[in-house]
């Protein structure tokens, strides 16, 4: 999620003058999504504070749906 730190820390500023726009942010957030590849847009998000074990579990679960929603499309 690194790719998203620039788009954040533009919207964290303390001072609301000092936020940009809301187009501007819109536009630089469609660029990032963009760049990415369409699969990763389902990946799950962790919270930091998830346990190792229950982030390895969780990982699994999200990759074995993965694998479930790429062979739909051949099922079809």
């Amino acid at each position: 999620m690194q790719f998203m730190t620039p788009l954040i820390e533009r919207m964290k500023q303390l001072q609301p003058q000092d936020r940009p726009p809301a187009e501007d942010l819109l536009a630089q957030w469609e660029r990032i999504r963009n760049s990415q590849p369409k699969n990763s847009y389902r990946w799950r998000l962790s919270p930091k504070s998830e346990p190792a074990i229950g982030r390895m579990l969780n990982d699994t679960v999200a990759v074995a749906w993965e694998g479930i929603n790429h062979l739909k499309k051949y099922v079809k």
